[in-house]
């Protein structure tokens, strides 16, 4: 007896949608169907997907690593990453403490040249090792009186660049997986935390249109309706009323089309406990949000 795909979802951290998708688009797995008609993994399956999702991790794209898994003597023609040893993910913390100082002192021309010493690391590294955590220190820093205003704007400036550049080099608009609408909740202009989003779920080959910060319910609604996509991913960061935040869920659930989730995550939805309707997912943590099905 196999293993149904929610049970592989959580084996291999990767969603049901992601799993059908890649089934549809690549071919690499075939599970078994039983009379119920219903996907049925062995465990070579569940290895294999977590192959690929670490080779994923590792910042290749998913066409490359289906590639790489078929014809591995072809690794030179096919990795777009290389250098990623553990020497060089250790050295990301010193990149943090060398960048952040650059970057404090509006001097972009010379964190470009220190960006360059990693520029073979994966994506989903840079993002979640190099500019997530620089851009808390700097809310941090803000915060407490230590970084001015000029700066956490010049800094997070900066690194939207990057996001934005990822997202083009990987070609997210082009994706053969689920199709996701990204964007903040109305009035939210902090970004970076939706866009890094967007990088991550186009390195696992999900279609990303993203609308910027701050769309208004009605704008998403007119989206929703003429792209129909899979997902809707909105970020809240700044904390708002529990009862604001209802009346946007319900609104925008009514609006959409019936088949499309919403996800809302982010620090601002930190305690909500209103009602949440069907196809609807909130949570303070986005790696949550992105395990669940379509």
């Amino acid at each position: 007896m196999g293993y149904r795909i929610k049970t592989v979802s959580e084996l291999t951290g990767i969603p049901k949608n992601t799993l059908i998708a890649w089934e549809r688009r690549y071919g690499l797995i075939e599970p078994d169907r039983h009379g119920n008609r219903y996907r049925s993994y062995s465990d070579k399956d569940v290895a294999l997907l977590k192959r690929i999702k670490r080779l994923i991790e590792e910042g290749y794209k998913i066409s490359e690593a289906v590639e790489l898994l078929r014809h591995p003597e072809r690794q030179p023609e096919v990795a777009r990453v290389a250098n990623t040893n553990s020497a060089d993910f250790d050295s990301l913390e010193r990149a943090r403490a060398e960048l952040l100082p650059v970057l404090l002192d509006f001097d972009a021309q010379r964190a470009e040249v220190l960006l360059q010493r990693y520029g073979t690391l994966p994506y989903a590294r840079l993002i979640e090792e190099l500019y997530y955590p620089m851009l808390r220190s700097v809310g941090e820093g803000w915060a407490e009186g230590r970084v001015s205003i000029a700066q956490e704007h010049f800094v997070t400036s900066f690194c939207r660049e990057r996001f934005l550049a990822m997202l083009m080099q990987i070609g997210g608009a082009r994706g053969s997986g689920p199709h996701a609408v990204c964007t903040t909740y109305p009035g939210d202009l902090h970004e970076l935390g939706i866009l890094g989003v967007s990088v991550l779920l186009a390195l696992s080959g999900w279609r990303i249109t993203y609308l910027g910060p701050n769309l208004p319910a009605t704008e998403l609604h007119k989206t929703g309706r003429t792209l129909r996509p899979d997902w809707v991913c909105t970020s809240l960061v700044m904390p708002v009323a529990s009862s604001d935040l209802e009346a946007y869920i319900q609104m925008v659930r009514d609006l959409l089309p019936k088949r499309t989730w919403l996800a809302i995550g982010g620090a601002g939805t930190k305690g909500y406990a209103g009602p949440v309707p069907a196809r609807v997912l909130v949570s303070e943590h986005w790696r949550e949000l992105m395990q669940e099905p379509v």
